[in-house]
């Protein structure tokens, strides 16, 4: 496997702002294009260049319907990258790492808990099973980046429209990931993410790595302590359905022992 020199935190934010420049590429319709993207980005964005997959897949579902291009889609991104797309892609994801470097600046100290994986696959099994009994996208009504991206400016944009119960029940749930975010590394992708589980279930498999070196491992413990989504295990790193390859380990690592690989 032919490994990779990327280790700077600079480039991951320098990545993560284009990342969200081309996904509002969309100012008209004809750059509209429905293309799916990996990230949780809600097509229902003003400026929305793709289209949402958790959105999408939610739309089929409550259809009853089969989509091939859906599904290869999401199954091209996941046996590529795994949750590569959440660290690096995602703009939600970039909006949760500002927020908690504002909870370090004001002083908010964080909380030591671990990643766990069955809360974000309850989510993904209820989020589905509503839009199959509801024939909706009903995880839409309450989904966090959504309300930033999309239900937020829609509303600055349409001052003169009174909102629905539904504006605020996007407010709750985005003040609330918000909160917990100051004092949580990536509080919702670690616990709800409904799409960041999926590519975290084929992390094993994806392309591209992260691989711990154990001959040159000292087992100090320094690359866990600077994981954002709480892995405790350094056999878990890159394997784990949590890791979003942020390589923060890779970069804390004072023995070098931690490789991206291809």
């Amino acid at each position: 496997m032919k490994k990779v020199n990327i280790n700077n935190r600079r480039l991951r934010s320098i990545v993560q702002f284009l990342s969200f420049v081309i996904h509002n590429l969309g100012f008209n319709m004809a750059l509209k294009t429905g293309i799916i993207t990996p990230a949780l980005y809600c097509y229902g964005c003003p400026l929305a260049f793709f289209a949402c997959p958790f959105g999408t897949l939610q739309h089929f579902i409550s259809l009853s319907r089969f989509s091939p291009y859906l599904a290869g889609s999401i199954g091209a991104y996941s046996m590529f990258a795994g949750r590569f797309y959440c660290g690096w892609i995602c703009p939600f994801g970039a909006f949760q790492d500002l927020v908690r470097g504002v909870g370090k600046r004001i002083g908010i100290k964080g909380f030591k808990v671990r990643y766990l994986m069955l809360p974000p696959l309850i989510v993904l099994a209820l989020a589905l099973l509503l839009a199959y009994i509801y024939e909706d996208t009903v995880f839409c009504r309450a989904c966090p980046s959504g309300t930033l991206f999309a239900t937020i400016p829609y509303h600055l944009l349409n001052p003169g429209e009174n909102p629905s119960v539904y504006f605020y029940l996007h407010v709750l749930s985005l003040a609330t990931v918000v909160i917990l975010t100051l004092s949580i590394d990536r509080f919702w992708c670690r616990y709800l993410c409904p799409i960041g589980i999926i590519y975290g279930l084929f992390n094993k498999l994806s392309l591209i790595k992260v691989k711990v070196d154990e001959n040159l491992c000292s087992r100090c413990g320094i690359c866990l302590k600077s994981c954002p989504m709480g892995i405790s295990s350094i056999k878990d790193i890159g394997s784990s359905p949590g890791c979003i390859l942020c390589l923060e380990c890779m970069r804390k690592c004072p023995t070098k022992a931690i490789k991206l690989k291809l």
